[in-house]
């Protein structure tokens, strides 16, 4: 078993560039991984960041 199949692959989100599909995928961290989309095969990709909660507002008086 290679380094490579050892690390753990994470969930990830996904966007095509040429065709704009949005889909579901994992990678692993520090890795750079060659993609194609699932509707077009074109290669360029781009991972997703993680949308956050926006901080709670203060409340203080």
């Amino acid at each position: 078993m290679s380094e490579t199949d050892r690390r753990t692959r994470l969930p990830c989100k996904y966007k095509c560039l040429r065709c704009g599909l949005e889909y579901e995928g994992t990678h692993i961290p520090d890795v750079m991984e060659e993609l194609s989309c699932p509707k077009c095969a074109s290669n360029s990709q781009r991972r997703l960041k993680d949308k956050k909660a926006p901080a709670a507002a203060s409340t203080e008086d």
